[in-house]
């Protein structure tokens, strides 16, 4: 399995928002099935250079999307999927939920979340996800 991201820059202006690009690949030479039971097959958190969780993507309320059936989606040897997902550039978090992100560096990272018929899942940064893909991004300041 191969995960790619691409967000069309990297640098942005506080509050704006990158267009995401997300494209999961299947390497391998068999059928692979992923299994994920919201309609998320990635989970995107965005981190300051101390570490600190800033934007967490399933913090804007995903929720009312919840399905009581598994959604599934099959990749053939070589096959791929990309999603794209639009990421404000906010804090979901704490006291300046949504207040736009400071200028500064930033790590944005994707997590695929859903379950791989035959590979188990791991904890990356602490998320339940089977991998991972980071870049760096910076917010500058207007002007």
């Amino acid at each position: 399995m191969l995960l790619n991201i691409s967000v069309g820059g990297l640098e942005f202006s506080p509050g704006s928002a990158i267009r995401l690009k997300a494209t999961i690949g299947n390497t391998g030479t068999e059928e692979v099935l992923l299994e994920y039971f919201i309609s998320q097959l990635f989970e995107v958190i965005i981190r300051d250079e101390s570490g600190t969780l800033v934007y967490v993507h399933s913090d804007r309320g995903f929720q009312r999307y919840l399905t009581i059936a598994p959604l599934h989606l099959r990749l053939a040897p070589g096959e791929s999927h990309t999603e794209t997902v639009e990421v404000p550039l906010v804090y979901t978090r704490g006291a300046e939920k949504g207040q736009p992100l400071p200028p500064g560096n930033y790590t944005l990272t994707v997590y695929l979340t859903a379950a791989v018929q035959g590979h188990p899942s791991g904890i990356i940064d602490g998320v339940k996800a089977y991998m991972a893909a980071s870049i760096k991004i910076t917010v500058k300041p207007r002007q």
